[in-house]
């Protein structure tokens, strides 16, 4: 599922169904229809071990205020954002990558 931006700025949802026995052109197809969604400011449910996940693009405002709002979130309780490599820590923020790594 996920909530790609529409040119009038309304939410829409679209179901990706992303079957990991597929081929290897089926799957990338499918995982980039999900990325662009992730680019153009939407969000993306997603199954995790144990509960779904909503993911969007953390450097993003308005993917940010869409999972505070679907999620009903206070916006003094902060979001965890997940960054794929130690280049994307800065890009996250300089002022976090320095007390985590002075932490760490």
């Amino acid at each position: 599922m996920s909530d790609a931006p529409e040119k009038r700025g309304k939410p829409t949802t679209v179901l990706i169904v992303v079957d990991p026995s597929g081929s290897a052109e089926r799957l990338e197809a499918e995982l980039g229809e999900a990325a662009r969604v992730l680019r153009d400011g939407g969000t993306v449910a997603f199954p995790t071990e144990t509960v779904y996940g909503l993911g969007g693009n953390a450097l993003d405002r308005r993917a940010v205020a869409r999972i505070f709002a679907a999620k009903g979130r206070p916006q003094d309780n902060p979001l965890i954002v997940h960054i794929a490599d130690m280049g994307g820590r800065l890009r996250a923020s300089p002022r976090v990558c320095c007390r985590a790594q002075s932490a760490g």
